[in-house]
């Protein structure tokens, strides 16, 4: 689709593309519509010949293909605006990954909408390592963090220089890229701390995202809290309160004997907790 409707007024693809190139206006923050049905419609400026494209609604069927399918042009074209040589699709490692984004020779983006195994995770992340690309995953809906961590989040994370541990979400149906920053997990708990900062999907808060410095914030825990949580998890008999049970039974030591410091720092997420550490630790002096 070459043209579009703005204000009732047709404009062109091509026309529309120069002015995001040239800085006079962002990607897709005009409200373009399809002069055929009057749905939204974005422009895409990620190839020689500028276009417009149905903006695939994720509540009519189209789902986590959908979702994936739109994010990637869409992420694609605010590179592309940005001068990026972005592309997408590309086959790497001899044909073992094809990458969602390849942003330049050392950088790619991977979408993940979908459930992914740790396996599969590996197998591509790899792959990624032995080409010296950097992989950065940005997640869909079904992905995004809430108040406690998931296994199946762990593989996302990332780490920068005044970010830290951090993590992206893309909400296609809103336009915008979720930054999770500094984020902290709880030491024995799966109970996450962090901050978020917003950036539309587009040419601008893509820009505004690598700029991004935030300042670095202290978090604190409460150690009553979460040595009741250890205490409540033995109780219960869950996973983790037979494995730190067990442990203590081979030292010869009680809940009480652990010390506070370990109750008092968080760790990076989906790492192994404290407590664990100090047993192995005692274990191997006792030995």
């Amino acid at each position: 689709m070459y043209a579009a409707l703005l204000n009732s007024t047709l404009v062109l693809a091509i026309s529309e593309a120069q002015l995001v190139r040239t800085g006079k206006k962002a990607l897709n923050q005009s409200a373009y519509q399809c002069p055929n049905c009057g749905g939204r419609v974005l422009l895409s400026v990620a190839s020689k010949q500028a276009f417009f494209r149905h903006h695939r609604s994720l509540t009519t069927g189209g789902g986590e293909k959908a979702e994936h399918h739109g994010l990637k042009l869409t992420l694609l074209a605010a590179l592309v605006a940005n001068g990026f040589p972005a592309k997408t699709e590309v086959v790497l490692a001899g044909g073992a990954i094809r990458a969602d984004v390849l942003v330049h020779s050392q950088l790619a983006f991977e979408i993940q909408c979908a459930p992914l195994g740790l396996a599969e995770y590996r197998q591509r992340h790899q792959c990624y390592q032995q080409e010296q690309i950097r992989d950065i995953w940005i997640v869909g809906r079904r992905h995004f963090l809430q108040s406690k961590i998931k296994a199946s989040q762990c593989q996302y994370f990332r780490y920068a220089p005044g970010w830290g541990d951090y993590y992206l979400e893309a909400d296609y149906a809103r336009q915008r890229l979720c930054l999770s920053y500094q984020v902290h997990q709880a030491p024995i708990s799966r109970r996450l701390y962090y901050f978020r900062a917003y950036f539309a999907l587009d040419d601008q808060g893509l820009a505004a995202l690598w700029q991004f410095q935030p300042a670095e914030q202290p978090v604190a825990f409460s150690a009553s809290r979460e040595q009741a949580y250890l205490r409540q998890q033995i109780q219960q008999r869950t996973r983790l309160g037979q494995e730190i049970a067990a442990a203590l039974y081979q030292a010869g030591l009680t809940v009480t004997d652990l010390p506070d410091q370990l109750f008092r720092h968080s760790r990076r997420p989906g790492t192994r907790n404290p407590v664990l550490q100090w047993l192995d630790t005692k274990k191997h002096s006792l030995q």
